[in-house]
């Protein structure tokens, strides 16, 4: 009679009196956590099943081959009500006494956009939190499930409990993790506890109602299905037709699809459910050819004509109390549905529409927080919908969780309620949420958006929508926080036009534009659409605060995508805005900001100036509040890129220094894009320094963790590098390839900074396997595209390469060489890079003394070679003090 209402212990056989044979006795433990709405009344039978019999002994069969460890996934679809939950129920029935593991994730329309929700509820449920349960105790809670599964509880905790937003204290160690290799962690620690239980018993993996998964889950489910036939694991997907399942295809992988129950199989699930009373023959045919063979249908009609006045129970059948109306049997599920409702007191009416308008699962504790009816009234009224079998409850008042038998019946319910009084719930919803539910707003802010949005209170929602939107971002569920981020942008279009309209598009475009570009790249046209409009709204709005975060993500973008006009002008504005509010950590930014886009532009002077007023100015504590807001620390990053404008200055020795103080904050900081940032350019130095051994070390570091972070963007530029690396260690051809791929990477993503300089190398290695015209060429495209975009950085480096690649094209006509030597080293005493003009100088004077022009050689290296006060074991100071010694003699 209890059914799995409650666990028991079972005591073993008992003499009782009164009682013939001896009688099993059991000890209640503690209310069931019933893991869908039909586990608690299973053993009562909430509807039997008919007319799945088939289906059902194939469910049984694919069940043996996955206990046997040849793992399946069933593709169960059907349309609303047509029995795919109760299949599965039957199925769970028929291994009740069978050694498994249960697993149910239940996906909700209300949380489409929630990233894995469904496993965030299961995980819950399954580690036995409690609502009064402090952090520390769930935290034990979490770590005794996980050591059921895995001996990596150290290494999985800590992400799960991310994942569950569940702080640790001092018990593990921040994770310090990009957020896309955060969620690749989890998605892996998650699989990783599935296969740990399939190790010890099979399991039975449900996935319900998968037409409204959320992207994340959906992504989980595509890393699992490849593994599930290696395991004891029974996958079922359940959803409805609409939805298109991509492992079609796959090994072993079944599709179910469920058809309507024939007129024979109507009239006997009739019968079963009147308990085998009879009902009058017309009646039992209008309704089973009403119901045109929908389960749920039937089943509600069935309830609806039974519970209605038409009828009058005989004792072992029913006879009609009269004529029979017009109306007796309802046209449509959605018409039985009201009915039944509509036969409810009016407290468990509201009730249900309360509940409708939360969702298709709601707290007793939020329910009563809107309804403001007493415990009593409130609780008569939960008694009355589950004794209806319209709702069910999981646990006991006041910490009750409620479902819907069926997502339909909550439609029903919502159906009743006029428009201004589902308006007028939503407000209420979203007051109580933000009053009494501080965690959901914190971590489900969707949830606070989806009701501000149905209530017709847009400014509020615009606010929660971003909100979810950076908090999915920060996650790296970017699917989701554009769908929230599109969504306040489509309630900002509602909003009267003006300066407030302005400011609240552009920000939502902000951070839009990030969540695009981590996805897709700044290739993306979307991204480039996104930031156009954004740029536009600047030009339109006075300078005032908001508008800092926005042109500081405006300049990256254009540096990015080599648009260094565009940046340059955006960075003049971010320090206008700095220097007027005297914000330190904007002028940190700022600073920041100008000094990178001065050094792509080659004037490396002005760099220097701003980055290290960017770096006096920089304190630790201060920036890690920022970080989110950022992206990046600006502390180790300026060290780093001042420390490349010290090199190309003439200052090897101190630029090393540098990169090394970088390099100790970064790892002390431990914020991973600023550390990938770091490491890249801690790479560039040694190849600058043009120092092999060190430099693999440094590349090979960049690249690891560049792959495990998941930055597409560090690992395009770190192959870069190691296209370099391959050449300079006589891999001619590897070194081809591999620049070739760092090309295409970094065109796939957007990134056009460096472009022309992988350029430069791919056309000296071409050079080096006598392929010196097409490395001319190469590097011709090359230097026109550094005076397109003005990243003129590596542009005296470039002429110098041609002229090399000139002279090994054309050995007895050196005067084009001889050109491009001269030009690079006009150019570079233009930008003060006395690097660049060592390095063309010796290459000039090279030429010339071969050409028996040794004096004129000299005089043109030496007082290069003179400038220099460090470096003096660096290559290129080396190669010069080897030649001027060799001019000299």
């Amino acid at each position: 009679m209890l059914g799995g209402l409650f666990e028991f212990a079972d005591l073993g056989l008992h003499e009782l009196k009164g009682f013939d044979a001896p009688i099993r006795a059991w000890r209640v433990l503690r209310e069931s956590a019933a893991e869908t709405r039909f586990e608690a009344r299973a053993t009562s039978g909430l509807a039997p099943t008919v007319g799945r019999e088939h289906e059902l002994a194939l469910l049984a069969e694919l069940w043996s081959k996955a206990a046997s460890g040849e793992g399946q996934v069933v593709l169960l679809s059907g349309e609303p009500g047509i029995g795919k939950s109760h299949l599965i129920q039957a199925l769970r029935e028929r291994l009740r006494d069978r050694p498994h593991i249960r697993i149910r994730c239940q996906c909700s329309p209300f949380h489409a956009n929630s990233a894995l929700r469904p496993s965030i509820v299961q995980l819950t449920r399954a580690a036995g939190f409690h609502p009064d349960d402090p952090p520390s105790v769930k935290l034990d809670k979490l770590e005794r499930l996980l050591a059921r599964s895995t001996d990596k509880v150290r290494d999985d905790a800590p992400l799960l409990s991310a994942f569950l937003s569940l702080p640790v204290g001092s018990r593990y160690a921040p994770l310090n993790l990009s957020p896309q290799r955060q969620k690749e962690l989890t998605l892996e620690a998650l699989i990783r506890q599935l296969v740990g239980l399939a190790a010890r018993q099979p399991v039975l993996l449900v996935f319900e109602d998968i037409h409204w998964i959320d992207p994340t889950s959906l992504e989980l489910l595509d890393r699992l299905v490849p593994q599930i036939p290696r395991l004891a694991v029974l996958a079922i997907f359940s959803f409805r037709p609409e939805f298109e399942p991509r492992w079609i295809g796959h090994p072993r992988v079944t599709s179910l699809a469920l058809n309507r129950l024939s007129h024979r199989q109507g009239a006997a699930l009739v019968q079963r459910l009147t308990g085998g009373k009879a009902l009058p023959g017309g009646l039992l045919e209008q309704m089973v050819a009403k119901t045109d063979g929908v389960p749920l249908f039937l089943e509600e009609v069935t309830k609806a004509v039974i519970e209605s006045d038409v009828l009058t129970d005989e004792g072992d059948r029913y006879a009609l109390a009269g004529p029979l109306p017009p109306l007796a049997i309802p046209a449509t599920l959605q018409d039985s549905l009201v009915a039944r409702l509509d036969r409810l007191v009016a407290p468990a009416r509201e009730g249900a529409q309360i509940g409708a308008a939360i969702g298709r699962e709601f707290s007793y504790e939020l329910l009563a927080a809107v309804a403001q009816r007493g415990e009593r009234e409130l609780q008569g009224a939960l008694d009355q919908l589950i004794g209806a079998e319209l709702v069910i409850a999981r646990g006991r008042p006041p910490h009750a969780t409620c479902i819907f038998k069926h997502a339909l019946v909550g439609d029903a319910a919502y159906a009743t309620l006029l428009r201004s009084r589902r308006q007028q719930l939503h407000t209420r919803i979203a007051h109580a949420l933000e009053q009494h539910f501080g965690e959901v707003v914190e971590h489900e802010p969707e949830i606070v958006a989806q009701h501000y949005t149905a209530a017709g209170l847009s400014l509020q929602a615009i606010g929660y929508w971003q909100r979810a939107g950076e908090s999915a971002n920060d996650r790296s569920a970017n699917d989701e926080a554009q769908s929230h981020l599109q969504k306040a942008l489509n309630l900002i279009e509602t909003l009267p036009a003006g300066p407030e309209r302005q400011r609240r598009e552009l920000a939502a475009l902000t951070v839009l534009g990030r969540v695009l570009a981590a996805r897709s790249g700044y290739a993306n046209p979307e991204v480039e659409q996104v930031y156009s409009r954004a740029r536009r709204l600047c030009e339109l709005m006075p300078e005032d605060a908001d508008l800092f975060p926005v042109l500081l993500g405006l300049a990256i973008y254009s540096a990015t995508r080599a648009e260094l006009t565009s940046a340059h002008e955006l960075s003049g504005r971010l320090l206008d805005l700095a220097r007027q509010s005297n914000d330190p950590v904007w002028v940190v930014e700022a600073h920041y900001a100008r000094g990178v886009g001065f050094s792509w532009r080659g004037d490396f002077r002005e760099a220097r100036k701003h980055l290290e007023l960017a770096s006096e100015s920089y304190r630790p504590q201060r920036h890690r509040a920022h970080l989110a807001l950022y992206g990046q620390d600006p502390g180790p990053i300026c060290l780093c890129r001042g420390s490349a404008v010290l090199w190309h200055l003439g200052y090897p020795d101190q630029a090393l220094a540098r990169m090394e103080d970088a390099l100790v904050l970064a790892e002390r900081l431990a914020h991973p894009f600023s550390r990938a940032y770091v490491l890249t350019w801690a790479a560039w130095l040694r190849l600058f320094r043009r120092e092999v051994a060190e430099a693999e070390e440094r590349i090979d570091r960049a690249l690891t963790f560049a792959t495990e972070q998941a930055y597409p963007f560090w690992t395009a530029m770190a192959a870069q590098q190691k296209g370099w690396l391959s050449a300079k260690q006589g891999h001619k051809e590897r070194a081809i390839a591999q620049i070739e791929d760092s090309l295409a990477r970094m065109q796939a993503v957007g990134t056009h900074v460096t472009q022309a300089y992988a350029m430069g190398l791919l056309g000296e290695v071409l050079g080096s396997v006598n392929r010196a015209s097409d490395g001319v060429r190469l590097i011709d495209r090359a230097l026109d595209q550094v005076n397109r975009t003005r990243e003129q950085w590596c542009h005296a480096e470039l002429l110098r390469l041609r002229g090399a690649l000139c002279a090994a094209a054309e050995p007895g006509d050196c005067r084009e060489a001889e050109i491009s030597f001269r030009q690079a080293i006009e150019r570079s005493r233009e930008q003060g890079a006395k690097s660049w003009e060592l390095r063309a100088a010796t290459s000039l004077a090279r030429l010339l003394a071969e050409q028996g022009k040794r004096a004129e050689a000299h005089d043109l290296l030496a007082p290069t070679y003179g400038w220099f006060t460090e470096g003096f074991d660096t290559l290129d100071l080396k190669e010069a003090k080897t030649l001027l010694d060799k001019l000299g003699a």
